[in-house]
């Protein structure tokens, strides 16, 4: 038991996983999830997504546009440089090399290196303001969603959407 929210959770195998959460909450399992053990970090964001690339190169995301990584399946993480102040939500990698993630501020962007860059997608969605989830059916075509308000601040005229694209994530259609 914790005290802390849980955000993301992922199995390599059917012993192996690692979930994240509120306030740099990071903890690992090596028997099925029937022990779990706290990584020990100086985190203090939270983490919101996990993403991995083979079994043992991944990512996770969370609030102020935090990224880590790691090459040994979460034995140690690596802060990597910010490219957004902005929390990142949720990320998907299609394969290798190529991966999304989502953020507030309507904020998108894509890696093609499999994650040692990445780069800002001007979406064209004025509407969004948070982009809660990504995901692809291959490197074209993708789905986002996120909350959006039309009307001004208390109004109460919040909604959310579902965005496709056949581009790669250049362009999204309602």
């Amino acid at each position: 038991n914790t005290n802390k929210s849980f955000n993301d959770i992922y199995f390599k195998s059917k012993d192996s996983g690692i979930f994240v959460g509120s306030g740099g909450t990071i903890f690992r399992s090596t028997n099925g999830g029937l022990n779990w053990i706290k990584s020990e970090t100086d985190i203090s964001n939270d983490l919101n997504s996990i993403s991995f690339i083979n079994n043992t190169t991944g990512f996770l995301f969370g609030a102020g546009g935090m990224i880590l990584n790691t090459t040994n399946f979460g034995d140690s993480w690596n802060i990597l440089p910010n490219t957004t102040f902005r929390n990142l939500n949720s990320s998907f990698f299609i394969d290798a090399e190529t991966g999304w993630v989502v953020g507030s501020g309507n904020m998108l962007m894509k890696t093609t290196d499999s994650g040692n860059n990445w780069f800002f997608i001007d979406n064209h969605i004025n509407a969004i303001h948070n982009l809660r989830s990504v995901f692809f059916l291959n490197s074209f075509t993708g789905f986002i969603m996120g909350n959006w308000n039309t009307g001004f601040p208390g109004s109460g005229q919040l909604g959310s959407s579902i965005l496709k694209t056949t581009d790669g994530g250049y362009n999204w259609a309602f």
